[in-house]
C-alpha cells in the first residue's frame, strides 16, 4: 500500500455493501492440552444478525469468540466466512473487543483509535476523528487514557474497531466492567451502530438479560455445546422492564440453572424405586440402564421436589453431593 493509500473507515450514516458476514460453524471442536473445552459445536449465522451468546463460567463462550477471530487454533471442525476458510485462521474484517479496553497509556485517543490504519497522518487522523465522533468522543481525541472512564476508553476501543470497517464485530464481554447507567448506554451505543451499518456481530456476556436486549437470538453453550438457541422476535430498542424481555430472559436462564444444562457425563437417567427418610439426609434408590444407585440426597431437596415413588428423574452427581430433578424429558 502506498503512502498516500489508506483503508477507508466507515462512511457516516451510510451502510456498506455486503457488510454482514455469514458464519458456519460445523464440528468445532477445541481442546487445551487433555481437556476439551468445545466437543463438536455448530452454529451458522446469517449475514448481519446480533448473536447473544450467554453461559456458565467455563463453558466455552470466550473460546468461540478468539477461535472466530483468529487468536486461538482450531483443533478439529471448521469455520467458514460467506463459505471459505479464513486465510491463516484470520479474517482482516473481523474485530474484537474485550472487557478491557487495552488501550495504549502512552498513546492520545486518537492515536489509539486509529491503530493499524495506514496512509498519510493527516488522512488518518481525519478518519480518526470522525469515529470518535460517532461514539461522542472527539472533543477528547487529544487526551491520554488515563483521563478517561471505563465507559469513554470502551468507546475508544468500540471506534478502534469501526475504524477498520469490519464485516464481523466480536463483543467479549466488553460491558461487563461499567456501572449500571453506562452500561445502558454503551448498550444503545453498540446497538444504534449495528443497525446503522448492519454488520454481523457476536456477543458474549454473562448478563441474560443484556443479551435479550441486544441480540436477534440468544445461544446457551453448556459443556462445549449448544443446548438452547431461540430467536428474539421484539422491536427495537426494547426495554429491561419489558414482559417479553423478562420472558425470554427467564427460558434462557431457566435452562442455564438446570440440571439438564450440567455436565452430561456426570448425568444418570433413571425412576426411584425406594425412598428411606432421615433428617437432615435421605437415602433414595434409583433403577438405571446400568443398575441400582443409591443415592444420599438432603431431605429438604424431596420436600421442594415431588420426588415420589416412579418418579423418572436427573441424578446429577458433583464431587461433594447429588442432585435430583424431575426428568421433563420423560413427559
Amino acid at each position: 500500500m502506498g503512502d498516500g493509500a489508506m483503508e477507508k473507515p466507515f462512511p457516516r450514516g451510510k451502510r456498506l455493501e455486503g457488510a454482514g458476514i455469514r458464519v458456519r460453524i460445523d464440528g468445532l471442536v477445541k481442546r487445551f492440552g487433555g481437556r476439551e473445552v468445545l466437543r463438536g459445536l455448530n452454529l451458522e449465522i446469517p449475514p448481519g444478525e446480533f448473536v447473544s451468546i450467554v453461559g456458565r463460567s467455563g463453558c466455552g463462550k470466550s473460546t468461540l469468540l478468539r477461535l472466530l477471530a483468529g487468536l486461538e487454533d482450531i483443533s478439529s471442525g471448521t469455520v467458514d466466512f460467506d463459505g471459505s476458510p479464513p486465510k491463516n485462521g484470520y479474517r482482516e474484517d473481523a474485530r474484537i473487543m474485550f472487557q478491557d479496553s487495552r488501550l495504549l497509556p502512552w498513546r492520545t485517543i486518537v492515536e489509539n483509535t486509529a491503530i493499524g490504519l495506514a496512509g498519510k497522518k493527516e488522512n488518518v487522523r481525519a478518519c480518526a476523528l470522525d469515529v470518535l465522533k460517532q461514539v461522542g468522543l472527539a472533543d477528547r481525541a487529544d487526551d491520554w487514557p488515563g483521563r478517561l472512564s471505563g465507559g469513554q476508553r470502551q468507546r475508544v476501543a468500540l471506534a478502534r474497531a469501526l475504524i477498520h470497517r469490519p464485516r464481523l464485530l466480536l463483543l467479549d464481554e466488553p460491558l461487563g466492567a461499567l456501572d449500571a447507567l453506562t452500561r445502558l448506554e454503551m448498550q444503545r451505543l453498540i446497538e444504534n451502530i449495528w443497525k446503522r451499518y448492519e454488520f454481523t456481530a457476536v456477543l458474549v456476556t454473562h448478563d441474560v438479560a443484556e443479551a435479550v436486549i441486544l441480540g436477534d437470538r440468544i445461544v446457551l453453550i453448556e459443556d462445549g455445546l449448544i443446548t438452547f438457541d431461540e430467536k428474539v422476535a421484539l422491536p427495537r430498542p426494547r426495554e429491561y422492564g419489558q414482559s417479553e424481555v423478562a420472558a425470554i430472559g427467564r427460558r434462557a436462564l431457566d435452562r442455564i440453572m438446570s440440571v439438564n444444562s450440567l455436565n452430561v457425563r456426570n448425568q444418570v437417567k433413571g425412576k426411584i424405586v425406594d425412598i428411606q427418610l432421615g433428617q437432615p439426609l435421605s437415602e433414595v434408590v434409583i433403577e438405571a440402564a446400568g443398575g441400582f444407585i443409591a443415592a444420599t440426597v438432603s431431605s429438604r431437596s424431596l420436600s421442594e421436589q415431588p420426588l415420589e415413588l416412579e418418579t423418572e428423574v436427573l441424578a446429577f452427581f458433583k464431587s461433594n453431593e447429588v442432585i435430583l430433578a424431575v426428568n421433563s424429558g420423560s413427559e
